[in-house]
């Protein structure tokens, strides 16, 4: 990678030498010396014909050059001169020769004849007469002499140069280099369209798909403006220009992924609103690409382009001051995105100068914007997970509150009832034993007239904590009244039950809570049963139980009764 932007360093200055002195470039090659310089004529309505153009007034012009959509046809009059005393055999590259539609090329043989040779670049077979997406032409250059070039280029839809001129070994080594940066850049583009659509088949979020489908529309984009297409791929003709439907379409995939990581639709309407106009322009403009012209379509990329940039930026402005935790890295990426793209079409257009780095500004942008992106998903999933987290623990909190005393955080009095029904069915479908204690605090109402109900609320608290701590994991504890409370011991008999009452019943009458500047004794009374054959569910145990504690009350209270 290192190596790459080194590359691209050197190249973005060669370029700046070279506009420096638009109409002399110097190639000093094999100690051979050649020089040559391009002019331009405007063929405004398409009818000049040769012999008028040789006699006609050229401007100068910079070996590469964009004019924009408003220059279909020009002349390019190309003058090599070589300066040595030898023969030499050079090769003229025109590397943007698949920008256009129709490319008349003649050579000089003399002064009065000139070579014609002929390429359509809507035909198919075109292949044969370029070097992937690279018209080369040989020139055999006199010593001393001078040879001239005349390239008739009729646009489809931007008026685009690129003429470099290379002796045999350099031809080779350029046509190799050619398209080593938009390889690597539309290589990283389709493989982070892969990953995420492979995402997407395994979680089925849809931001995954809008995505893989952002960053495949944009490698075509990329594939047709980079001369990929027939550089590297061979596809040639027609067919290829449809490629630029790309840039329709870019807008679209767009609007579909920020619809769905922001969540529009359901959060902010009218801005929602706003981003589906965007499928309307884009839908009119696909339409006037396969019904009236595609040239035309293209065109009005610029109408949707910006209208979906003011869409997005009043978006960007709105969520940013709502503090959307998303929002700071979308505008990063988009600023990227929107400098690499302005740039190119600016560049495309004709208003600022054809380069290396205006050329793959567009493509730079798209993939630090694709980067960016990519850890923008990954942040609205761990949003999406923490969301789903936050759920279910609301939902967990809902159910303890619904199932829970609020004060004890013991079950409640209808979750006590349907665990209780459980527990009688699991022991009696497997024959074992259960037993049931009821607990009643002794004098509680005393304490809440004497201290108040917070000291009374500390009581049931403690209360609660030091019988949780006695019982089992298995054991069913539940608060059934104000001071009344009840536990199910699943396979406990009566014996065992009773150590248990009774060991409840001595830490709580040894366990003193404070008050004030006062200690607090409290103790409980507890009614004890065990299942029986004749029990049909725990209610009967719970009446027996309860009877226990009635007695127990009317007795001296503090003790265990069993029934």
């Amino acid at each position: 990678m290192l190596r790459q932007l080194i590359l691209i360093v050197i190249i973005s200055i060669t370029a700046g030498c070279a506009q420096a002195d638009p109409n002399l470039i110097h190639h000093i090659e094999n100690a051979q010396i050649v020089n040559y310089s391009v002019d331009y004529l405007h063929d405004k309505n398409n009818n000049i014909n040769f012999n008028e153009v040789i006699k006609a007034q050229f401007s100068s012009l910079s070996k590469r050059h964009s004019f924009g959509t408003h220059y279909e046809v020009i002349w390019y009059r190309i003058t090599v001169t070589n300066l040595s005393k030898t023969d030499i055999h050079q090769y003229l590259h025109e590397n943007l020769a698949y920008y256009s539609k129709e490319i008349e090329l003649y050579e000089s043989l003399d002064s009065n004849r000139f070579s014609e040779k002929k390429y359509n670049l809507w035909d198919s077979n075109v292949g044969s007469k370029l070097t992937g997406s690279t018209l080369v032409y040989p020139l055999d250059i006199k010593a001393e002499s001078e040879k001239i070039i005349y390239i008739k280029k009729k646009a489809f839809t931007h008026q685009l140069l690129d003429i470099e001129i290379y002796n045999e070994k350099n031809s080779i080594q350029a046509l190799i280099n050619k398209n080593n940066i938009p390889n690597i850049i539309i290589s990283c583009l389709c493989s982070l369209a892969l990953y995420n659509l492979m995402l997407f088949f395994f979680n089925k979020q849809k931001e995954f798909i809008y995505y893989s489908l952002y960053l495949f529309n944009s490698s075509a984009g990329l594939f047709y403006l980079y001369g990929t297409a027939s550089h590297n791929a061979l596809f040639y003709g027609e067919k290829v220009y449809w490629l630029n439907v790309s840039a329709i379409l870019v807008s679209l995939f767009l609007t579909l992924f920020v619809q769905e990581v922001f969540r529009t639709r359901e959060k902010y309407k009218n801005i929602n609103k706003l981003l589906n106009a965007t499928y309307v322009l884009v839908a009119i403009n696909i339409l006037i690409a396969c019904l009236v012209d595609m040239s035309l379509a293209i065109d009005g990329v610029g109408i949707v382009f910006g209208f979906s940039f003011f869409t997005l930026l009043y978006m960007a402005v709105f969520l940013y001051r709502k503090k959307h935790p998303l929002i700071r890295v979308f505008i990063v990426a988009y600023f990227f995105y929107m400098s690499g793209i302005s740039i190119t079409l600016l560049m495309l257009m004709g208003y600022i100068p054809y380069s290396f780095i205006t050329m793959h500004a567009s493509g730079i942008g798209i993939l630090i914007e694709a980067f960016l992106f990519s850890y923008l998903i990954n942040f609205r999933i761990k949003q999406l997970e923490k969301e789903v987290v936050d759920l279910v623990c609301a939902g967990e909190n809902l159910k303890t509150l619904a199932t829970h005393d609020e004060l004890t955080n013991i079950f409640n009095r209808r979750a006590f009832i349907e665990y209780s029904i459980n527990a009688f069915s699991m022991a009696t479908r497997h024959e074992e034993p259960m037993s049931m204690l009821m607990i009643d605090l002794d004098y509680f109402k005393k304490v809440n007239d004497c201290f108040g109900h917070h000291v009374g609320d500390t009581v049931l608290v403690s209360f609660s904590r030091i019988v949780s701590g006695i019982i089992r994991e298995e054991d069913v504890f539940g608060r059934i009244g104000g001071e009344e409370f009840c536990v199910i011991l699943p396979k406990l008999n009566r014996n065992d039950a009773l150590l248990v009452a009774e060991k409840i019943r001595k830490k709580i009458a040894n366990y003193q809570i404070m008050s004030g500047n006062s200690y607090i004794r409290q103790t409980v009374s507890i009614g004890v049963s065990s299942m029986v054959k004749n029990d049909k569910s725990y209610v009967d145990m719970q009446r027996r139980a309860d009877q226990a504690l009635y007695k127990v009350k009317n007795t001296g209270r503090n003790n265990i009764l069993f029934m």
